[in-house]
């Protein structure tokens, strides 16, 4: 069975032990974090697993591009580091956010992990 609440805490978890802030509603972002958003899922031919593809995103406050990028290159760093060289692909993002005149610097985190 896809348990999507309980994959996503998780995750969460991982990310702070190690000292990241996360969010999991965009209400909640306080960055620099990660918010976690919900994974494209593939089911398994074995009952009970499945792939999800994350697609998170590292997010830092709208404060210029040289100190943006500063921030985020850390927040990827810790993020890779937490989760033992996940994830591969990292690209850059623009998160238009309600309320926010400006959108908010981000890059898009993607990896896959299989969930039993």
């Amino acid at each position: 069975m896809t348990d999507l609440v309980s994959a996503i805490d998780a995750l969460a978890d991982r990310l702070l032990t190690a000292g990241i802030r996360v969010a999991t509603d965009v209400r909640d972002l306080n960055p620099p974090s990660v918010l976690i958003t919900p994974p494209t899922i593939t089911n398994r031919f074995k009952a009970g697993t499945w792939t999800a593809e994350w697609q998170c995103l590292a997010v830092a406050p709208n404060v210029g591009t040289r100190p943006a990028l500063g921030q985020l290159s850390e927040l990827i760093a810790a993020v890779v580091n937490a989760l033992g060289g996940e994830p591969v692909t990292a690209t850059p993002y623009q998160l238009a956010v309600d309320g926010e005149s400006d959108p908010l610097p981000a890059y898009q985190l993607t990896w896959n992990a299989r969930v039993r």
